[in-house]
């Protein structure tokens, strides 16, 4: 099922802001990155994130558009949570590894924000 024009795995929300998900700060790793840039991660609540294509206990690949870029990325839960997060490990489109945070960070998104 698609988001406007764009399929699921472009996941336009990001663009969109169509307030079914929210950036946060992950706890389970430390908060900064060496260059001191803080972690961010976008998380979707379950009962949101239907049309798209989670699986429990499997990253699944999927393309992510910010702005005009696209990045590989990847969906990931487990039964136990409510929410479908994408990994903060990004590559770009000439394959280098590229934070999900610098990304959100460099197109003006912040933490705790609703898009």
């Amino acid at each position: 099922m698609p988001f406007g024009h764009c399929s699921t795995a472009a996941l336009c929300c990001i663009i969109k802001r169509r307030n079914i998900c929210h950036t946060d700060i992950s706890e389970v790793f430390p908060k900064f990155y060496a260059d001191g840039l803080e972690r961010m991660e976008i998380v979707i609540d379950k009962h949101n994130a239907l049309p798209l294509p989670y699986q429990d206990n499997l990253r699944i690949p999927i393309t992510l558009q910010v702005g005009p870029q696209q990045y590989e990325a990847g969906l990931r839960t487990t039964p136990n949570m409510p929410v479908v997060w994408i990994s903060p490990d990004l590559r770009d489109n000439h394959g280098r590894k590229v934070s999900l945070a610098r990304v959100l960070t460099d197109n003006g998104f912040t933490k705790n924000q609703r898009i």
